[in-house]
């Protein structure tokens, strides 16, 4: 029998820790109802906690990038990998507000640690065709989107703590497969000093096409991070199904991109990448504004199925950026990129609770509506006026 290829066995586990940290992380928003029922909850407090999980997977984004430039791929992946699982087990444990909030910002620590090593090893490995496999690890991902579906039924037959304490076992599973099949891609990996690492980063972001792309993916992450955070409890509460209902259309937005993630990823090898990332917005902006004024299950459907092609964002967004770094340094400048992203947009969790228990959730979503429109009228300069 053939031995597979040491980049097809990286990518595989890649993708399957990248979908277990994708689940742990949406299991939070998708028995947030029943989460806030059990630990005597508000919607604010649980928006705070949630864009606490965001704030924290975004910080650890730098180090996460630095950490594998100067230590290797593999030994932070698998440091990620590890603390998640033991996030995973603590939120299980969560007995009170205090707890949870704690907790959920471990998970987004430990889950923050992942994307800037895996991705960098994936472009390492892929090289001129790293657009296709960041799109199949990120379709891979959009399988996450089967487990809303199950979700509150699983709840109601184990209780919300127990899937936690289940996704910890599955992720030491990988931990361990990872660790024994996928090898290191950085050869030899110098140690380096956290300061200059960051300046170095930080300098990165000043280049003309880096400020750019961060501007708009600021835009895009508004509404994604946004609706992962609050879209089953929108529907439940503004549009007055159940948590069933809920699921269904949750998965349907994160399940959508399966298939057209890789197909745009491997598109973004061969064409530019910038009609691509338009065509995502001005797709992601039409579904959010109908969201406000559809209730009809049907019209729920075709709207979370136009919103899930979002998502196929993020890979093309990388293969972009990797396209114009050197790989030695691509880590930290990948890391220094996403922490800032995540950072500025991860309070958006905690803008639309606010804004939903004084104004009502659909003020929020047209909000974010003019930040995609105000995205896509400057890639459209880009490309009228940029040769």
């Amino acid at each position: 029998m053939r031995k597979p290829k040491q980049k097809t066995v990286a990518l595989a586990f890649i993708s399957l820790a990248w979908l277990i940290i994708f689940v742990g992380r949406l299991t939070g928003p998708t028995l947030l109802v029943q989460i806030e029922k059990s630990l005597n909850i508000t919607d604010p407090q649980a928006g705070v906690a949630l864009s606490a999980m965001w704030f924290l997977y975004g910080i650890m984004q730098f180090p996460g990038g630095a950490l594998s430039d100067s230590f290797g791929r593999k030994k932070v992946i698998l440091l990620s990998i590890l603390s998640f699982a033991l996030a995973n087990i603590l939120i299980g444990l969560s007995f009170n507000y205090l707890v949870m909030l704690v907790t959920f910002s471990l998970l987004g620590m430990a889950a923050g640690l992942f994307p800037s090593p895996s991705l960098t090893m994936l472009s390492e490995l892929f090289k001129e065709k790293k657009g296709k496999a960041l799109g199949i690890r990120s379709g891979v991902g959009s399988l996450s989107g089967l487990v809303p579906m199950v979700l509150p039924l699983l709840a109601l037959m184990i209780g919300w703590r127990n899937i936690f304490l289940l996704w910890a076992v599955v992720s030491f599973v990988i931990l361990y497969l990872f660790y024994i099949f996928v090898e290191e891609t950085l050869k030899e990996p110098k140690k380096r000093a956290a300061l200059p690492q960051l300046k170095m980063g930080l300098k990165s972001l000043a280049e003309k096409e880096t400020s750019f792309m961060f501007i708009i993916n600021l835009m895009i992450s508004f509404s994604w991070i946004g609706m992962i955070s609050w879209f089953p409890t929108y529907i439940q509460k503004a549009k007055g199904f159940g948590p069933e209902t809920a699921g269904v259309l949750f998965s349907i937005v994160l399940l959508g991109g399966f298939l057209l993630k890789p197909i745009l990823g491997t598109l973004s090898d061969k064409v530019n990448k910038l009609y691509l990332i338009l065509f995502l917005i001005t797709t992601a902006s039409i579904s959010l504004y109908f969201l406000t004024i559809t209730s009809s299950f049907f019209g729920l459907v075709i709207i979370a199925l136009v919103f899930s092609q979002t998502g196929a964002f993020y890979p093309i967004r990388t293969s972009y950026l990797m396209d114009r770094w050197y790989s030695k340094n691509a880590g930290t400048k990948l890391g220094v990129f996403r922490s800032g992203i995540i950072l500025l947009a991860s309070p958006i969790s905690a803008v639309i609770g606010w804004t939903k228990s004084i104004y009502g959730f659909d003020l929020a979503i047209i909000l974010v509506v003019g930040c995609l429109i105000l995205a896509a009228f400057m890639l459209i300069g880009k490309l009228l006026f940029t040769k």
